[in-house]
């Protein structure tokens, strides 16, 4: 036999294992759809036997005679059990929020204090920049005081014109 007889042949064999597998898969595939299809059918079966007999009891004992006043307790179960987990995932956010709240706190405080430490650096800065220029000491803290009520100035200003504009 020679090689290409022999590829040939491994070709063939091959074919017939693709058949072989596909088939099988389907034969497969189409016996899983056929439980699955007696289950939903006998599911489907149980759960309207059920209804019917659940109508017929409540119809027979849900007057106010009944020996659970009408309510079916199940119901109260999955109600009380819905109830319990709102009131978790309500507690839950409550600590979550106050957690966001200390920790919006920390940060608000830590950057207060980087405010007031770089407003004070900043007005040294300023001082020791005009001395380093020539200018004495007490220009200098005129300067920058006179910096700060400028600012005031022109805040005022703003404020005073949407008061008077609004």
């Amino acid at each position: 036999p020679s090689d290409a007889s022999r590829a040939s042949k491994a070709l063939q064999d091959v074919a017939m294992m693709r058949k072989t597998v596909v088939g099988t898969r389907r034969r497969v595939q189409e016996n899983n759809d056929k439980k699955l299809s007696a289950q939903k059918e006998e599911l489907l079966g149980r759960n309207a036997a059920q209804a019917a007999a659940a109508a017929a009891t409540s119809s027979s004992s849900s007057g106010p005679h009944s020996p659970n006043g009408g309510h079916d307790p199940n119901a109260q179960h999955h109600k009380d059990t819905l109830l319990r987990k709102e009131q978790q995932s309500l507690i839950h956010s409550t600590r979550k929020l106050r957690q966001l709240v200390g920790e919006s706190d920390a940060i608000l405080g830590a950057l207060k204090t980087q405010g007031n430490t770089l407003d004070g650096t900043r007005s040294k800065l300023s001082v020791d920049f005009l001395e380093a220029i020539g200018l004495s000491r007490q220009t200098a803290l005129q300067v920058v005081r006179r910096g700060h009520f400028d600012a005031l100035l022109v805040y005022g200003g703003i404020l005073m014109m949407v008061l008077l504009m609004g």
